[in-house]
């Protein structure tokens, strides 16, 4: 009896040691892949309802960004400011303007007419300091660049292929694809957008 008592503690205090053993490795191998694991929890959850607003404006926190500095000339709109309506006319019904904004759950608007800025709101916490994500608006903004990189001689000619300027997508489906075709979204890449679509990939 002694003797089975005796393997049973020993067993027992082994089995402690793998559980503390386990543990530790994953305190480890958290702390080392922090922001990676945060990364992949906020792509899983970046459209959640409840996430969202946090999300879009602090995606500088959660993934790699550049920035892109501004020039010395700065354009400022003059403003004009009247209220928005209360109502819009879509699809033959009269709809809320109040009831659009939250069910889209906007965090900003900006109407701009005649080069003027007539209404501008924040909303769900943001303010006129806040960084927002601007998906596909930053296409504009990229193309602009692209316009005035040229014009200074830093890119010959949008004919050229990207890779001559990003190496690094040598051997991707980007290569040989020219930079006017990139400016076009006419690269002939298959873009899966489905971004709840945790095994998206891109394929030509």
């Amino acid at each position: 009896m002694k003797e089975r008592k005796f393997k049973s503690n020993r067993i027992g205090r082994i089995d402690k040691k793998m559980i503390l053993i386990i543990i530790g490795v994953v305190l480890i191998l958290s702390i080392l892949f922090y922001k990676k694991i945060i990364r992949v929890y906020r792509v899983v959850t970046l459209f959640n309802s409840d996430k969202i607003v946090d999300n879009f404006r602090n995606m500088d926190r959660y993934f790699d960004t550049s920035t892109v500095y501004r020039g010395q000339s700065i354009h400022r709109f003059e403003y004009d400011l009247i209220e928005l309506p209360d109502t819009y006319r879509y699809l033959g019904e009269i709809r809320s303007v109040n009831g659009f904004l939250k069910d889209t759950q906007t965090t900003g608007l900006i109407v701009i007419k005649d080069g003027k800025i007539t209404f501008e709101k924040n909303y769900n916490g943001n303010s006129a300091d806040t960084k927002v994500i601007s998906w596909s608006v930053v296409k504009s903004i990229i193309s602009a660049l692209i316009g005035i990189a040229v014009e200074e001689g830093y890119i010959k000619d949008i004919s050229e292929p990207v890779t001559k300027y990003v190496p690094s997508l040598h051997g991707s489906g980007y290569e040989g694809v020219s930079i006017k075709d990139v400016l076009q979204m006419s690269s002939g890449i298959d873009f899966n957008e489905d971004y709840g679509d945790f095994f998206q990939i891109s394929t030509v």
